[in-house]
């Protein structure tokens, strides 16, 4: 089977360099190493809020273990990036079929779950908006906690969309597209490509502005 390298993330490279030290461990022990990790992050980073108010945040021991709750946080991510790939390879593809993964990510590089990603034909870029249109039902899923996802799509689909201008796109919960590939996509029979998405996350909603009463005039 082909496979094509992971396209460059500074964010995921940063991830992976710690999974080399896992590429041995079974799915078991990785479940209980993420358990461990997991509380050793959250123990780490109580006593990093304690200290920072104790002696603020200049202080060389509170700068110590903030990056060592930095270096926890991303073992943890390892592990899940890990855990995710082991799942879907255990998920075999079909024959000539292809698959596409990745991770959605906020530009600090933090994993965004819930967020619906399809394979979709583009159907009017002259707008602001982007309107695009599933291939199918199958060609969408949702990202996990680790804002990780995955598409597979048969060889009969490959044949039934290999006329069309694919792209990947990442819709909000309001079902607005926020990422858009910049490349076409181009499935290849038993290939499975890798694209990640950066999403610029917007901020909440501003409280409106009170209106000001006029005063009136005197007379």
């Amino acid at each position: 089977m082909k496979r094509r390298s992971p396209n460059d993330n500074d964010q995921v490279s940063l991830i992976l360099e710690t999974q080399e030290q896992l590429d041995s461990q079974s799915s078991e022990s990785l479940e209980f190493f993420k358990l461990s990790q997991e509380s050793l992050l959250e123990q780490r980073q109580a006593e990093l809020k304690r200290l920072t108010v104790k002696y603020g945040r200049n202080n060389p021991r509170v700068q110590r273990l903030e990056a060592k709750v930095q270096q926890a946080g991303n073992v943890k991510r390892a592990v899940d990036v890990r855990m995710d790939i082991m799942k879907a390879q255990a998920d075999p593809l079909p024959t000539d079929g292809w698959r596409i993964q990745g991770y959605v990510f906020n530009t600090d590089g933090e994993p965004l779950p819930g967020l619906t990603v399809m394979i979709g034909i583009k159907r009017d870029d002259s707008k602001e908006t982007v309107r695009a249109k599933a291939i199918d039902n199958s060609s969408s899923t949702v990202t996990n906690e680790s804002g990780f996802y995955s598409i597979t799509l048969t060889a009969e689909q490959l044949k039934g969309i290999s006329q069309y201008s694919l792209y990947l796109y990442v819709l909000d919960n309001r079902k607005q597209i926020i990422f858009t590939s910049k490349d076409k996509l181009n499935p290849a029979p038993s290939t499975i490509d890798f694209l990640d998405a950066t999403i610029q996350v917007a901020q909440g909603p501003t409280k409106p502005k009170e209106k000001t009463k006029r005063k009136g005039r005197g007379r």
